[in-house]
């Protein structure tokens, strides 16, 4: 691998702030409760916010029930991993990236990361949120491409 790009990643490197724990514990109740439309709708309303697109809405909504209806098929029963990640190890360059929008939690995990990485460049994108290639573009290029522009390696 030559380049690394994060968009909004998280690690265990920070604790999560109290506004992410409340989306969590939500959602928990949602899922425990079998309402798998409200789950996924507050993800889409979270992770998106209120001036998405509808095509982008409809295709997170997609996505997120799909991963909802795997979960459950899956059970109880499957074993979740955490593996140690060792920063002084990653030596090609890394562009991490984090919206304005987003919660604080991923954008101190950002600037954890850009501690804890030799070749490094934070980019903060002041009009997206966690998802930026969700958020609205107007009559600019798709959130993607301006991402790419922006980080200089385009992302398709």
């Amino acid at each position: 691998m030559e380049r690394l790009i994060l968009l909004n990643a998280a690690a265990d490197l920070v604790d999560p702030d109290e506004e992410l724990r409340a989306v969590w514990r939500q959602e928990w109740t949602l899922v425990e409760g079998g309402d798998l439309d409200a789950a996924t709708g507050l993800h889409v309303d979270t992770w998106l916010g209120a001036d998405a697109s509808d095509d982008s809405r409809a295709l997170l909504w997609k996505m997120q029930r799909r991963a909802f209806d795997l979960q459950a098929a899956a059970g109880s029963d499957v074993e979740n991993r955490e593996l140690p990640v060792d920063l002084a190890r990653i030596t090609m360059p890394v562009t991490v990236v984090v919206g304005s929008g987003d919660f604080s939690f991923f954008t101190a995990t950002a600037q954890a990361l850009a501690e804890g990485l030799a070749h490094i460049e934070m980019v903060e994108l002041p009009w997206a949120g966690h998802l930026p290639s969700g958020a609205p573009c107007g009559n600019g290029p798709p959130p993607a491409a301006r991402v790419g522009s922006i980080t200089g390696v385009p992302l398709w």
